[in-house]
């Protein structure tokens, strides 16, 4: 039952840097989308 519990644990920390890294890649992507539009002709 104990090694369980570790192995879940293991799970809900990996499961929660997982969700971290990717939502840095989303505000990474999403940065770099803002300044691939200021580049288009007639962006604001």
């Amino acid at each position: 039952m104990r090694a369980l519990k570790v192995q879940l644990t293991s799970i809900g920390t990996t499961s929660s840097n997982v969700s971290a890294g990717l939502e840095k890649l989303r505000e990474a992507i999403l940065a770099q989308i803002t300044r691939a539009e200021r580049e288009l002709p007639g962006a604001a």
